[in-house]
Formats: C-alpha cells, structure tokens, sequence
C-alpha cells in the first residue's frame, strides 16, 4: 500500500514538472514570436 502511495506521488510530481516544462517552454517561445516585450532583445536571433 505504502509503495503505492509513493509511486502515486512520483507520478504526479513528473507530471507537474512535465506541465511547468511546457508552460516555461511556451512562454519563451512567444517572447521569441513577439519582439514587443522589454526582454524581447535578450531572446531575439
């Protein structure tokens, strides 16, 4: 049971990691699209 428990929250915290990964993944690559922003030179080319 206690096994269980651990692999359950194993999971669950790769995949909290694995949504971060995407939204910080996202998030660059619109400050990427968009040179509107302030840190858009830092990204740009």
């Amino acid at each position: 049971m206690q096994t269980m428990k651990q692999l359950f929250q194993k999971e669950s915290v790769i995949k909290i990691l694995l949504l971060a990964g995407l939204v910080l993944f996202v998030y660059l690559y619109l400050q990427k699209k968009t040179p509107l922003s302030v840190d858009g030179d830092e990204f740009c080319c």
